[in-house]
């Protein structure tokens, strides 16, 4: 089941770029929302997982929105978005080959 969410959390995370670069902001907003809530490592709570989120995803966006800011003439809000979709999107992969893995060493696999 948790690779059935990380797939959604990978799907979800391309809507909101696709919603991104198409204009279409409840796109943008549903991708960015549905993936934040869905993807999740399994060793840890949902809380627990929630609440990294909050804290560190924004500071992971920061580099990020400041270079579209400064370098693309980007609106602060706007390029938050863009930044925290393509964060969302990389953590859903990265997520998604953990949860493989755990997958196989369960299994008795390499």
């Amino acid at each position: 089941m948790s690779v059935f969410f990380q797939l959604i959390g990978i799907a979800d995370g391309a809507l909101g770029l696709y919603g991104y670069y198409t204009g279409n902001m409840t796109f943008l907003v549903a991708g960015l929302v549905v993936a934040f809530l869905f993807c999740k490592m399994n060793q840890i709570s949902v809380v627990e997982h929630m609440l990294t989120r909050i804290i560190i995803l924004p500071f992971l966006s920061l580099p990020g929105m400041l270079i579209c800011h400064f370098a693309v003439k980007m609106t602060w809000g706007m390029g938050f978005l863009l930044c925290f979709n393509w964060v969302l999107a990389i953590t859903a992969v990265i997520f998604l080959f953990v949860v493989i893995k755990e997958r196989r060493e369960m299994a008795g696999g390499k």
